[in-house]
């Protein structure tokens, strides 16, 4: 028995994933930052055996890596429809580039031009170069020139929904565009967001165009009829306008074919360019629709091996994620400064990921706020003198370690915190293994450095341990600062 998990599936799931940030919150995902303490060789193995500032190791698919990451967790923001998006290759179109024709039969039998030198065969369209970026537009190469790309698709095409060709005779369809938003918030050197929109939308709508596009695909078109090897013979010396309507071609297919010897036409039709008897060229003057299949033969002289690629059932451009193969999805966070007063600007983290479902602090609720403090908060009734990654011991010996301090603000909303110091601290297992579960509270001191007692607790937003840990990422490490910001991204292929 053969077979074969079509690229489908893939395009399928990633647009079941993007859609279930659709604000139901049923199963909501947040990104988090985490680890202060530098990275030692015995727990995330550095790939060049140097220091904290190399690169470290790959993390470890496991519960007990899973549960050593929730607990150097810091703060964590909710991921919202608008900072999750599908997407593509990031193909930016450059002049002196080959790019390949949109094929529906690539097989892995059909030799293709790479991107500079050199030829390949894709097994799949997936495979292929046949799109390109340009503009913040993305656009499909219905057919190539001769040699590489010299005219940029904006110029040929722009943003109109009819395609067209430029004097590389490369001809290239406007397909999808990229809002400000996703710019802004989720920009990526190597992968471009891909949206499908309303085909409602009004002039000045920013996916106006691409409303337009989508709303005139045509189902079962033929763009292209590609010559692939030969020139035929017996056709005379002049070009043969309307080969379909004259008789010239005999046309096998279920779609529309032109009966129109003169005006408009009413159905597919293709232009012969004839040269000494033979066919250089076959130009498509009517793309037709309907068609599922087709097949060309001459009937006034012998064709050369050709194939005629015919487009999607409802039209290349009604569905850019599925057109462009977008089963990539990007996910972005974007925190700026302490955001709301949420994340440590004192201190580095060395660890950003996703999870799922986590549990308000105290409860079995799912979470649903912004943003999410992981720590604890020891509020002193007079400060002490304490320094970030500082291990600090309780007089009950309890041990934690001090993410960063702050001063509450002077107007903030418990009257008894106001301008009181506060220690924020967390208790991973290497800091705290054996007094961990001894509490922290009022009157407490830390009597190797101070006499000082605590005023109060302010208890962790975030239930530790819980959710379901998707993605971690480990990084060097990146300082955080009051006046600073950080877009973070997470690129998921299915």
């Amino acid at each position: 028995m053969t077979a074969i998990v079509t690229n489908k599936i893939r395009v399928h799931n990633a647009k079941q994933f993007v859609g279930g940030f659709d604000g139901s919150d049923v199963t909501p995902i947040y990104g988090f930052i985490g680890r202060t303490l530098p990275w030692t060789t015995n727990e995330s193995p550095l790939t060049d055996g140097a220091s904290d500032t190399g690169n470290p190791g790959m993390p470890y698919d496991s519960r007990g890596y899973e549960s050593k990451t929730f607990q150097h967790m810091l703060q964590m923001k909710k991921i919202n429809a608008g900072n999750v998006v599908t997407a593509c290759r990031n193909m930016k179109w450059t002049s002196g580039v080959y790019f390949n024709p949109y094929r529906h039969d690539y097989n892995g039998t059909i030799t293709v031009k790479q991107l500079v030198s050199g030829t390949f065969a894709p097994a799949t369209l997936a495979e292929a170069n046949y799109y390109t970026v340009s503009d913040n537009k993305v656009y499909i190469c219905l057919k190539a020139g001769p040699g590489a790309s010299t005219v940029d698709p904006k110029t040929t095409v722009g943003t109109s929904y009819t395609p067209a060709q430029g004097i590389d005779r490369y001809i290239w369809k406007f397909i999808s565009e990229r809002s400000t938003g996703d710019a802004t918030n989720l920009s990526s050197p190597d992968y471009f967001p891909v949206r499908t929109v309303s085909n409602a939308l009004v002039p000045g709508n920013e996916f106006y165009f691409q409303s337009q596009s989508q709303n005139h695909a045509i189902p079962g078109a033929i763009y292209a009829v590609l010559i692939e090897s030969g020139t035929g013979s017996g056709w005379g010396s002049a070009n043969i306008d309307r080969a379909v309507a004259t008789g010239a071609v005999k046309v096998i297919g279920n779609g529309t074919l032109n009966t129109a010897t003169t005006g408009d036409t009413n159905g597919f039709e293709i232009r012969l360019v004839i040269s000494s008897n033979a066919i250089v060229d076959i130009e498509v003057v009517d793309p037709g629709q309907g068609f599922s299949f087709c097949t060309i033969t001459g009937l006034t002289g012998v064709l050369p091996n050709i194939t005629p690629i015919i487009t999607p059932k409802f039209g290349l451009g009604y569905d850019p994620i599925t057109d462009l193969n977008a089963y990539y999805v990007l996910i972005g966070m974007n925190i700026v400064g302490n955001d709301s007063g949420k994340f440590t600007v004192a201190n580095e983290f060395r660890q950003f990921g996703l999870i799922s479902s986590p549990i308000s602090y105290g409860t079995t609720n799912v979470l649903n706020m912004s943003a999410v403090d992981c720590t604890t908060t020891i509020v002193m009734n007079s400060s002490i003198t304490v320094n970030s990654d500082q291990v600090l011991t309780l007089v009950t010996g309890r041990k934690v370690l001090v993410v960063d301090t702050f001063s509450f603000p002077v107007d903030y909303a418990t009257v008894a915190y106001q301008g009181k110091q506060g220690i924020r601290v967390i208790s991973p297992k290497e800091v705290d293994d054996s007094a961990a579960n001894i509490a922290i509270a009022p009157g407490q001191t830390f009597p190797a450095i101070s006499t000082n007692t605590i005023l109060a607790i302010v208890l962790p937003e975030w239930e530790p341990q819980s959710g379901e840990l998707l993605y971690v990422e480990n990084r060097k490490p990146i300082a955080r600062a009051v006046d600073q910001g950080e877009d973070l991204r997470v690129v998921i292929e299915f």
